[in-house]
């Protein structure tokens, strides 16, 4: 067997790593969003006139916080991961041997060049987006809890 990889054998490598952890991070964020719209639906349904399930609207308000929080921290770890491959991909890219034109970055080095290209104009990210979405959610449910506690205490 032949252990010596190839550059070629790198970029496979290392392209099926970010894909996978990419797949990952959207696959976690999209289930978020449907368990915690869900969760936020079920929460709104115990602020109906004569519901008594106030204690099930202060459950249901903690459960949201607490998957925002782990939530994020799961996305956390899995955009180190996504950025861990988009760096061995970016040295990859460095090592092949392409012209740069009057400083205008090589339109096939992807990922070395996004940050080059990436301007201003531009400053909302995947990590931003995904990170808001989270705050929103956690405070839905802290609303809720604080709800669900004043009207258990006004029957």
């Amino acid at each position: 067997m032949n252990a010596k990889w190839t550059l070629q054998n790198h970029r496979d490598h290392a392209w099926e790593y970010f894909k996978v952890h990419a797949q990952q991070r959207m696959s976690l964020f999209n289930f978020f969003v449907v368990f915690s719209s869900l969760a936020t639906t079920c929460m709104v349904g115990t602020f109906r006139e004569k519901t008594e399930s106030h204690v099930v609207g202060i459950g249901l308000g903690l459960l949201l916080m607490s998957i925002s929080i782990i939530f994020w921290k799961l996305d956390k770890r899995v955009r180190f991961l996504v950025k861990h491959a988009e760096n061995a991909l970016k040295w990859i890219e460095s090592k092949y041997d392409l012209e740069e034109c009057h400083d205008i970055p090589h339109v096939v080095r992807l990922f070395t060049d996004e940050e080059v290209l990436t301007t201003d104009e531009q400053p909302l990210t995947y990590a931003k987006c995904f990170g808001w979405t989270f705050l929103v959610f956690a405070l839905v449910g802290l609303v809720g809890v604080i709800l669900s506690v004043i009207c258990l205490g006004n029957p």
